[in-house]
């Protein structure tokens, strides 16, 4: 068939080629007036049937018609069913309807893995070892980076899918703009139940966005740009409050600058339930693995496998009390035992520590020690202390009997000289008691 001009076929012609590209999964949606769809439904029924309407399209202002018989003209009839499966078999109602299902299947998600809604702020306790969801730190420390990357990739994808929809969003083509961020939300990414889950988020997000101007292009750059200082504040974080505190610090400081209404919608969106994943995950994101990961490897690692690797003891008690320590190999681990003798004032204190380091560190890094359970007794405090090469010093402590992690977080650049860590115990009663130091690391 001879090309077409396209300016004389008196109506739209549809180019094939995109036709047949496109997807035909139902992803858009759109609510229509009475009288527009009843105007698309007539369309449908002939206009659309027309195979000189669909061609391949040329420059100059012409194309060539699908022909009768062609491969094209089956294109052309499967475009056809779809658009009037699409004008025809879904009323709103039903698409309410299918919307609601899905809020009401994320809630169930949410709550059947352990997620109540609205949790409060997880202080960063985690019990690690048999019978626990983590067997040891490293496992933990694994899932922990997986969560990280997963929490970054699903706030980032609800902030593109803003930055792209928004003005469908709230010219109310959703729906509504609640019904359009639960859409959004689905999409999001690995945590976006975490959203869903929470009460009057959503509502108080659309409440946000319709009264103020966000600036989602530039949020969504501002992230990027932050990709690894965000996801390595997650992992970095002692507890959730921290973890928001990193996340909103390294965005805040990244390129282009957002503004407090873009900050302000961040931290509505670091709510308890997405950050407590850090300390307590889901298994479905244990082992979510990122389109572009960022490793949380450390900067410095002692993990005290063959030797105590350069640390120092040092007993640093007082009064009649003692301690002392020795590198186990067998453990893999700096055994502290510290001696009360009983009735008196005073203190065991049994310290490692190692200097000239030279280890530069920013906002958003951490300094990290791993330690057993104490092997019996009262509680004692688990220490970690920085100095800095202007002799600035930080300091950070952990209660308990149990195993765990003390993480110091770090709040000013800077250049780590020395760090120490002990453990002590204040005492009247007399006792004998162990502690191992497992491993410390600057991530």
């Amino acid at each position: 068939m001879a090309r077409r001009q396209i300016a004389k076929v008196n109506g739209f012609v549809h180019d094939i080629e995109r036709v047949a590209s496109l997807s035909d999964e139902p992803t858009n949606i759109r609510l229509l007036s009475d009288r527009s769809l009843y105007i698309l439904q007539n369309l449908s029924l002939e206009d659309i049937t027309f195979l000189s309407r669909y061609g391949e399209i040329l420059a100059g202002g012409f194309y060539l018609p699908v022909k009768a018989g062609s491969l094209e003209e089956a294109d052309v009839e499967n475009a056809v069913d779809l658009i009037r499966r699409d004008l025809n078999s879904m009323g709103v109602e039903q698409l309410l309807e299918c919307i609601c299902e899905t809020n009401t299947a994320l809630v169930e998600q949410g709550t059947l893995a352990g997620s109540a809604v609205a949790e409060i702020q997880s202080d960063g306790e985690v019990n690690v070892g048999p019978g626990e969801q983590f067997p040891d730190q490293g496992s933990y420390f694994d899932a922990k980076c997986n969560v990280s990357n997963a929490i970054f990739d699903t706030i980032l994808g609800l902030v593109d899918w803003l930055d792209d929809n928004d003005v469908d969003l709230l010219a109310g083509l959703f729906g509504g703009v609640t019904s359009g961020l639960l859409v959004g939300v689905a999409l999001s990414g690995p945590v976006g139940w975490a959203w869903a889950v929470v009460g009057g988020l959503i509502s108080g997000l659309a409440g946000y966005i319709i009264r103020l101007n966000v600036n989602f292009s530039d949020l969504s750059d501002a992230l990027n740009d932050t990709h690894e200082e965000c996801v390595q504040g997650l992992y970095n974080a002692s507890n959730a409050a921290t973890a928001k505190t990193n996340f909103l610090a390294a965005v805040e400081a990244g390129s282009p600058a957002i503004t407090s209404v873009e900050s302000g919608l961040l931290g509505m969106f670091l709510v308890s339930d997405l950050l407590n994943n850090l300390f307590s995950p889901r298994e479905d994101i244990v082992s979510y693995v990122s389109p572009i990961p960022i490793d949380c490897s450390s900067l410095q690692v002692w993990p005290f496998v063959a030797t105590g690797e350069g640390w120092t003891f040092r007993d640093d008690s007082d009064g009649a009390y003692s301690a002392s320590g020795v590198h186990v190999p067998a453990r893999e681990a700096w055994e502290i035992e510290l001696v009360g003798p009983g009735p008196g004032a005073g203190k065991a204190k049994g310290v490692i520590w190692i200097d000239s380091l030279a280890i530069g560190v920013d906002v958003g890094n951490s300094v990290q020690m791993d330690f057993g359970a104490l092997s019996g007794g009262p509680s004692s405090s688990k220490h970690i202390k920085v100095v800095y090469a202007d002799t600035s010093e930080f300091e950070a402590e952990v209660p308990g009997t149990w195993a765990g992690t003390v993480i110091l977080n770090i709040t000013e650049t800077g250049v780590i000289e020395r760090i120490e860590t002990w453990v002590q115990r204040a005492w009247s009663t007399a006792y004998v008691m162990t502690m191992d130091i497992k491993e410390v690391r600057v991530q």
